[in-house]
């Protein structure tokens, strides 16, 4: 990745990629302060404590959490576009990355009041925090992924883009292993290399060990998103007014079809990808509640299962590196949409009792495969598998788009072209849970309310296919 220039798929050659400043490191490292909500509080901690002891029915917790995720992915579709045309047009984003950051951080801390008890936050109230952080989530993604080319300042954007996964990763891999040694292992087993009793005196009998990642996520985001407000480059002003601004991208949305007209291929891949990235974001959002309920698992199986998951996503960008040097960015892709069917399709066929949906009972099936206090039978583990599997190409899938809508779009545009990337990732974030919601309430069961989730990978398998991997004329 280091030649002369780099090139297309076609052939259009690019800068050639530098070292990373303190600027673009300032930028990535704000990743590693947002991926840890993602992955403590909406992945494998908070929400299966959420729907399995504070709603107590892991099937209507995942009917609420498909609810929460159809009203949150509804309001930012509908407002984050305008936000972010908005922000083009006023010209810096830090400010309103601070506020936007801010608010999430108190919202976050206030989870530590959901407690499953008499004087703790309502079911309502928690669902209302979840949404008006996942909104603002949305809001200052928006603002993160617009000022990748600025941060990138010339060299590689794909390198930059994959530093700030590996970060946003291996923070959350490190939080997620220090809850589990700290606060969730001496709470359940007496372990000579682990605390006694839960550290900093949580009570576990109140759940505060699992409360208390709310306000660490609300810390992570505090500390880690501070150096991309004060070193990253930002947009200048223009002397735009917020109301002419609004007014404008207002403007500049209705004729957002005729530019697009002008670029069918880009366009179509980015309609594409809007489609798959919604199976990435309903994985994220339910793989945790899901592997808790259908599995049985409690906090300890869910957070081992997360930190291994979360291992294997992190060798996704060095996968996907090797697979773009051999077959490109697209190819590679399509390598992975078709690995994520196979490998979700699996995890579906895959309970307590039951391997691939046709094998099931057995005292095969339940007899221990070894000593271990965990994951101790063979349906287990082959879900395992299958679930890391889905966080490796998941991985794949999203650090080669990035890489590819590069490739198709004029150099010239490559900002624009971001910007929209970023903005189309909000238009249908709502599909998904809403798909999720209706099919767990239609067949009572969480498998059944998971399986269209494949569905988003075939349609952007399908998709795919009729992008083409020629770069777009500047």
């Amino acid at each position: 990745m280091d030649a002369a220039a780099t090139a297309s798929d076609e052939g259009e050659e690019r800068p050639t990629p530098r070292g990373v400043t303190l600027p673009g490191m300032s930028w990535a490292l704000a990743e590693a302060g947002r991926l840890p909500y993602i992955h403590l509080v909406m992945g494998f901690v908070f929400l299966p404590y959420f729907t399995s002891v504070v709603v107590a029915d892991p099937v209507k917790g995942q009917e609420q959490v498909a609810e929460l995720g159809k009203i949150a992915g509804l309001v930012a579709a509908f407002t984050a576009p305008l936000l972010g045309a908005a922000l083009d047009r006023i010209g810096p984003r830090k400010p309103w990355f601070f506020v936007g950051t801010a608010a999430m951080a108190v919202m976050l801390a206030l989870l530590w009041f959901a407690r499953p008890t008499a004087g703790g936050l309502p079911i309502g109230l928690i669902i209302a925090i979840l949404v008006t952080v996942k909104v603002l989530y949305s809001y200052t993604e928006v603002m993160h992924n617009s000022m990748l080319v600025l941060a990138a300042d010339g060299r590689s954007v794909s390198r930059l883009s994959g530093i700030s996964y590996a970060a946003g990763y291996g923070s959350s891999l490190t939080l997620l292993v220090v809850v589990l040694w700290a606060l969730v292992l001496p709470a359940q087993y007496d372990l000579a290399w682990t605390p006694k009793d839960p550290l900093f005196g949580l009570d576990p009998k109140a759940f505060e060990n699992i409360r208390i990642v709310g306000p660490l996520a609300a810390l992570m985001l505090a500390v880690m998103c501070t150096p991309l407000i004060l070193f990253a480059r930002d947009h200048p002003r223009t002397g735009t007014s917020v109301w002419r601004a609004f007014a404008d991208s207002g403007r500049y949305l209705v004729g957002l079809p005729a530019h697009l007209k002008r670029h069918p291929n880009a366009a179509l891949f980015i309609l594409t990808r809007m489609v798959y990235a919604d199976g990435s974001v309903a994985m994220n959002l339910f793989i945790g509640i899901y592997a808790a309920g259908v599995m049985g698992w409690g906090p300890v199986e869910v957070l081992v299962f997360g930190i291994v998951r979360l291992a294997f996503m992190m060798t996704g960008p060095v996968i996907s590196v090797m697979l773009e040097e051999r077959f490109g960015s697209k190819r590679t892709i399509q390598i992975g949409l078709a690995a994520m069917i196979v490998v979700l399709a699996g995890m579906l066929g895959s309970g307590p009792h039951q391997v691939l949906f046709f094998w099931q009972g057995g005292e095969a099936l339940t007899t221990p495969v070894w000593g271990l206090p965990i994951f101790r039978t063979l349906p287990e583990l082959v879900f395992l598998g299958f679930a890391f599997g889905t966080g490796l190409f998941q991985v794949v899938m999203t650090t080669s788009s990035r890489a590819f809508l590069i490739q198709i779009t004029p150099a010239a545009e490559s900002g624009a072209f971001f910007g929209l990337y970023a903005l189309a990732s909000t238009a249908t974030a709502w599909l998904a849970p809403m798909a999720i919601g209706y099919f767990t309430h239609a067949t009572g069961t969480q498998q059944g309310g998971f399986a269209p989730v494949v569905f988003f990978f075939i349609v952007g398998l399908i998709g795919l296919a009729f992008v083409k991997r020629s770069a777009a004329p500047t």
